[in-house]
């Protein structure tokens, strides 16, 4: 799913691809800007954020293997769980 955002001066642009895989949910986001993945399984909400970006004053749960790593092209992080909702945060 390809979203665009204006920022002002150029556009933006964000892809959120989701694949299955035998480590569980593959989530991939294309992006040329900071990006984390809201999850929504069950009622509740889990956010991966970039692990080389992550702040002890975090609210909300994290685990290092369940961040978002950086690539050439953006982030890769994989879900364990057949989530309700996926989304893009950035």
């Amino acid at each position: 799913m390809w979203r665009f955002k204006f920022d002002g001066t150029k556009i933006l642009y964000v892809n959120l691809e989701i694949r299955k895989t035998e480590k569980g949910l593959r989530i991939q986001i294309q992006t040329e800007e900071k990006a984390a993945v809201l999850i929504k399984d069950n009622g509740k909400e889990r956010i991966l954020l970039p692990i080389n970006e992550t702040v002890s004053e975090n609210t909300y749960y994290y685990e290092n293997s369940s961040g978002l790593s950086k690539t050439e092209e953006g982030y890769v992080g994989f879900y364990h769980g057949n989530p309700d909702e996926v989304q893009v945060l950035n």
